[in-house]
């Protein structure tokens, strides 16, 4: 009996993908702790962020469960989706789906009212993300609009807006997360695109056309770069941080160049770097934020 539901959990566990994303969620979610000031340990911190984390499972699982009969026919994803091979009841895996978005909701309610409300629109975009009866990642510029909401400027605002409500500090750094996410998305779709086209639907790249999505892929890195700069500027982003950031790229770099022949995404030269970027990010924002704890200069 107990061998029997652990092997459950362990199966609908792996419905969350959480080495996916996990990454990604504490960026977001300490830069908008670290701009808004946010540098002691506490309850309403470490709330947020569980339900930050677990609002993005949740739409990772939900994604999973209403993509299960595409992802079986698709040779590289019948296999990482547990339901599409068979592994999870899809009973099973709406269960687990619930008791997540249960749990996030919970999270957002210790945190405050304000993290609530942004969390509940998170979770409820992380169900029509994927609902097929709304299926908004199938529809063309409400595909890009509702995730950058759901995984990025949510995300940042969660956070942000438990400790901060006042002025307009947080629009800028919100740009920036959501140009990233922008950047993530296009890419995703590109690398998709044929996957996407069998299944049926049209998104946005689909529509534009692989050309004009390069484009904008490119586009969106130079707005998230002008944004930082801009961030940094206006002294929302210490200079001491991007100090950091810049002694620890030489080294997270030429380890991943040493790996990127594989993974070079049909000429694209942005695909191998995408994760180093957040190793960087997430080591900088920590610094940032154990050095605002201590007191120390990167405050």
């Amino acid at each position: 009996m107990v061998s029997s539901f652990t092997r459950r959990a362990t199966l609908a566990w792996r419905l969350t993908r959480v080495d996916e994303f996990l990454a990604f969620v504490l960026v977001t979610t300490f830069f908008g702790f670290n701009v808004a000031g946010a540098f002691q340990f506490s309850i309403p911190l470490v709330a947020t962020l569980l339900g930050n984390l677990l609002a993005v499972a949740f739409a990772f699982m939900i994604n999973d469960v209403e993509d299960a009969d595409d992802d079986a026919r698709d040779a590289k994803k019948v296999h990482r989706n547990p339901i599409s091979a068979g592994h999870v009841a899809p009973r099973t895996a709406y269960i687990a789906c619930f008791l997540v978005a249960m749990g996030s909701a919970a999270f957002y309610a210790v945190a405050g009212w304000r993290p609530f409300v942004l969390g509940v629109l998170c979770l409820l975009l992380g169900l029509l993300y994927s609902w097929r009866a709304v299926r908004l990642k199938a529809i063309p510029g409400a595909d890009l609009a509702s995730h950058v909401l759901l995984l990025a400027a949510l995300q940042f605002l969660c956070a942000y807006f438990t400790f901060d409500v006042s002025g307009w500090r947080w629009l800028l750094p919100c740009g920036f997360v959501i140009a990233v996410s922008l950047y993530g998305q296009l890419f995703n779709q590109l690398r998709d695109l044929e996957c996407d086209r069998q299944a049926g639907f049209v998104n946005t790249v689909g529509l534009a056309g692989e050309r004009f999505a390069h484009i904008l892929v490119y586009g969106m890195i130079v707005l998230a770069l002008a944004l930082l700069v801009a961030c940094v500027a206006l002294g929302i982003v210490p200079v001491r941080v991007m100090v950091v950031a810049f002694v620890l790229a030489p080294f997270v770099l030429i380890r991943q160049l040493r790996q990127s022949d594989s993974r070079r995404f049909q000429g694209d030269t942005t695909g191998p770097f995408q994760e180093p970027a957040l190793i960087i990010g997430v080591v900088t924002l920590l610094a940032w934020w154990f050095g605002g704890m201590v007191g120390a200069p990167l405050m």
